[in-house]
């Protein structure tokens, strides 16, 4: 287990034995109760609200609720330090028939703008609370949002399952030492096909903004289309209550792990005319992120106003993307991004820059597969449509059986190296290098590819790829007699662990693992 994500597990622990106290009660709310009755054991509430009311904040009390559908008919508030505890997402069930239509209230609303979030249906206001085991029906999108949780301090949504709620499932604003993890959350979205000036674009099934330490792990995040079906939906979105972008909407410690996230091919806004987001990060200044293990469908988006700290790290994520499908790996607009161990199949522009003028971009040890087939044929594996300083293109591996038609499309002001990588393509031979500017390129091995820069081999590599597609692990086998075992060059931090007298080239070390999820398409 990495250690982040063992310290992650202690601060989680720590934080459930202390929702108690000496004064803490537990309160019950079953169907057969009565609301005229004490609400402790062998005398429970009938209604949600009725606890909610009865019970005092800050004091460490938890409220069971039973197995069942419990119905309210007013948007519901949970007070801080009270935790709300169901018998589990597939047995207890909370309906709100507080209905709201966003398109009612605004006309062409836009999703950036236009949030509304006074109509979520469960309002938490507080700290050191568990909201777990219950599931969230947002009535066939005649409610607005699920959970609306701003400024919350430590408090862990565990085991839910939110859908079909109009604009978002969960949404969290400054959120300090809180958790999501093990929940369900299906088509929570609206989208707007306008042109981005005009109220175009998608809210996010999971939202959130500024705040330190939010840790979202084991989750699956799923949206099938919020305006036709394989259209408009984004997973995960940074959304403050009004459209907001400054270097002071810091959001640090961000750990996004072992989570499925699910988008359609398209984001609503032009109608379709870009790629919806697995996860969004618009408007905010990211410090010390990391996201890994992931299983990801569509792109992760890091068009931010400030990176801090350390930036992001994204690595041992499965980006399926899908073969000729219309979807992106990571939009890179921002410094010190480091992207590895990650496994790339299909899509479009796995890796993509369109503004700004981003610097420090390590991209190493990945596994490239599919690009640009079908449809795309002869397009762009790395597109920077803007300047970027010290891009590092070191130790992947680039499978080229879908037809890409420049490997490195930079612009001509960009600085890069690249080294250390096998470049292999399964179609015929062809001259896929792309941009030429000046940069370290060397020890690099090209079959079937126009080979570039200093040390360069070329010919067989030697290995045996896996016969499914997408790949799986291992990937593909290093032959004994391979020329890619050992010619590597020794790169400072890049290149410590390698297990003959010098790295290999690719993405994989001979006899050390390489592991990404394995996952395929999953769906609840």
């Amino acid at each position: 287990m990495p250690s982040w994500v063992y310290s992650l597990a202690i601060t989680a622990a720590g934080l459930l034995l202390g929702l108690g106290g000496a004064s803490a009660t537990t309160f019950h709310v079953e169907l057969a109760g009565d609301d005229a009755a004490s609400g402790l054991a062998g005398s429970p509430w009938r209604t949600l609200s009725k606890a909610l009311n009865r019970v005092e904040a800050d004091q460490g009390h938890v409220i069971r609720l039973g197995e069942g559908t419990f119905t309210e008919p007013e948007i519901l508030t949970l007070k801080s330090g009270v935790s709300l505890i169901g018998a589990g997402s597939g047995k207890t069930a909370i309906r709100v028939t507080h209905h709201f239509s966003l398109t009612a209230a605004v006309a062409n609303a836009n999703p950036h703008v236009n949030t509304f979030p006074e109509h979520f249906v469960i309002q938490v206001h507080g700290s050191n609370q568990l909201i777990k085991g219950f599931a969230l029906d947002g009535q066939e999108k005649n409610c607005h949002g699920g959970i609306f949780a701003p400024w919350t301090r430590d408090v862990v949504f565990e085991d839910l399952y939110i859908t079909n709620f109009r604009y978002s499932g969960l949404w969290v604003i400054d959120a300090t030492d809180t958790v999501l993890r093990k929940s369900r959350f299906k088509n929570n979205t609206y989208g707007n096909p306008k042109a981005a000036g005009e109220g175009g674009g998608d809210s996010g099934s999971v939202q959130y903004h500024r705040g330190k330490n939010l840790v979202i792990h084991d989750n699956h995040i799923e949206e099938t289309g919020n305006l036709r079906p394989d259209i408009g939906g984004y997973a995960m979105k940074a959304q403050d209550r009004n459209y907001s972008v400054s270097e002071s909407n810091v959001l640090e410690g961000l750990k996004v792990y072992n989570n499925t996230l699910l988008v359609p091919s398209k984001g609503a806004w032009e109608n379709g005319m870009a790629p919806a987001i697995s996860a969004e990060f618009l408007g905010m200044a990211l410090k010390d992120a990391e996201i890994a293990h992931n299983f990801i469908n569509n792109h992760v988006s890091l068009a931010v106003s400030a990176s801090l700290g350390s930036g992001i790290r994204i690595h041992h994520n499965f980006f399926n993307l899908g073969w000729g499908r219309y979807a992106y790996g990571v939009e890179a607009m921002m410094d010190r991004v480091e992207i590895d161990h990650n496994h790339f199949f299909g899509g479009i522009y796995p890796i993509a820059v369109w503004g700004k003028h981003p610097k420090d971009h390590h991209i190493h040890h990945n596994l490239f597969e599919g690009a640009c087939a079908g449809p795309f044929v002869n397009r762009e594996l790395l597109e920077y449509k803007a300047p970027v300083s010290n891009l590092r293109f070191i130790h992947n591996t680039v499978i080229d059986s879908g037809g890409i038609g420049r490997i490195f499309s930079l612009h001509p002001a960009s600085t890069f190296e690249a080294r250390n990588n096998l470049f292999l393509r399964t179609l015929e031979p062809k001259d896929i290098w792309g941009t030429e500017i000046s940069g370290r390129v060397s020890h690099n091995f090209f079959s079937k590819v126009t080979p570039r820069g200093d040390h360069a081999l070329t010919g067989d590599p030697g290995i045996t790829l896996m016969e499914a597609r997408p790949l799986k692990p291992p990937y593909y086998s290093i032959h004994s007699n391979s020329k890619l075992l050992n010619n590597g060059e020794i790169i400072h931090s890049l290149t410590d662990k390698f297990s003959g007298s010098a790295p290999d080239l690719g993405a994989i070390e001979n006899e050390v693992p390489f592991t990404t999820p394995i996952r395929t398409h999953e769906t609840n």
